[in-house]
């Protein structure tokens, strides 16, 4: 009878874990994808708008630097608890974001002109931002393979890209890091950083670098005047 229950408890254990994986874990991640996308979206709208008071209608690099940090502000729900006390020590999957300028030269290619990628996670007034008119950028984000300056096919840049000859699309990645958080491993977070019970999702990754979680992309076609191929500044 003793056997009998020890077997009944192996098997019933591993189930029970899965149906609590299911019932929490899985609607939270859901969850954060939803926000994510939320969060990729404001800005958009934020850098659509922000030139409307402006005489020359240009987006500078201290626009990039509010507008990627107050974009966040429906994941975290506001507050500042997520930023560390320095550019490497943050207690939360910090958001980040990286614009880029594209443009198509034909016959299905085109040429990344420049890209604007929040270097760190910390608090806003501390946050780096870099700009990038050539070579790679740092495989912290998805477009890492891209080679800034060069004409490449469409579908290296981003799978589904669609552009034409001439044309011009912003594309935005809004995703967490949690690389510098307490308890990471690898390409893995402890799952209470996610606010999850069980499983943490993998990170993206490209060899020893980690990629961030939950990324979301935004192609658009960006109002005349607001963009050119001058990087912000």
């Amino acid at each position: 009878v003793r056997g009998a229950i020890l077997v009944e408890f192996a098997f019933s254990i591993p189930i029970l874990l899965a149906i609590l994986y299911y019932m929490h874990d899985l609607p939270r991640i859901a969850r954060i994808h939803e926000r994510m996308e939320f969060c990729a979206h404001c800005a958009v709208n934020m850098l659509q708008n922000i030139s409307r008071n402006k005489e020359d209608k240009k987006i500078t690099l201290q626009d990039y630097k509010y507008i990627s940090a107050t974009s966040f502000l429906p994941y975290y729900g506001g507050g500042t608890k997520q930023y560390g006390t320095h550019t490497r020590n943050y207690q939360k999957p910090c958001g980040q974001m990286s614009v880029c300028y594209i443009k198509g030269t034909g016959n299905n290619k085109a040429k990344m002109v420049w890209a604007v990628v929040s270097s760190w996670g910390c608090a806003p007034p501390l946050r780096g931002y870099d700009v990038f008119t050539s070579g790679k950028i740092p495989a912290h984000i998805n477009v890492a393979q891209t080679i800034v300056g060069q004409e490449m096919n469409s579908k290296s840049i981003y799978k589904d890209l669609e552009i034409q000859d001439g044309e011009v699309k912003i594309m935005i990645d809004a995703y967490l890091n949690a690389s510098w958080c307490p308890g990471m491993s690898g390409d893995r977070a402890k799952p209470y950083l996610f606010g999850l019970l069980i499983h943490s999702p993998k990170a993206q990754s490209y060899g020893s670098n980690t990629g961030g979680w939950f990324h979301h992309y935004i192609i658009f076609t960006p109002n005349p005047g607001l963009f050119d191929e001058t990087p912000p500044s």
